[in-house]
């Protein structure tokens, strides 16, 4: 049996504590919690008003509007801390055998925002 080696050479971030590592970790490092009160949409009529949310994080630093407002956030933040991790490593992916590279992405639950939206449009006007 073949012992195969992993090397990890580059990290990106974009969670409640803090988007990009080192925000991330300085975070940890001083036990920084990212629950806080759901501002993004109205809660008056649920028993929980608090959450992990993503505090600081502006797409227009990343995306043009269009592709700010067309993208799901964790789309995004997959890009985003992607893009971090490429950084980090120093690596060219266009340089090295696309077969050797692996991305490792945590999300909860993705796009339940989108599912809502075209649910509602079903919904409202049918399945055209």
């Amino acid at each position: 049996m073949s012992k195969r080696r992993v090397v990890i050479t580059g990290m990106g971030v974009i969670s409640p504590v803090g988007t990009g590592v080192s925000k991330f970790w300085e975070s940890l490092k001083a036990g920084k919690s990212g629950i806080r009160p759901i501002t993004h949409f109205d809660v008056s009529n649920f028993s929980s008003r608090i959450a992990g949310t993503i505090a600081d994080y502006d797409p227009l630093a990343h995306f043009n509007s269009k592709e700010a407002r067309n993208l799901a956030p964790f789309v995004q933040y997959a890009c985003v801390s992607t893009a971090e991790a490429l950084a980090q490593a120093k690596l060219d992916i266009r340089a090295v055998d696309a077969a050797r590279v692996g991305v490792l992405i945590g999300s909860g639950i993705g796009a339940i925002g989108t599912i809502e939206e075209e649910y509602a449009k079903f919904m409202q006007k049918g399945p055209t």
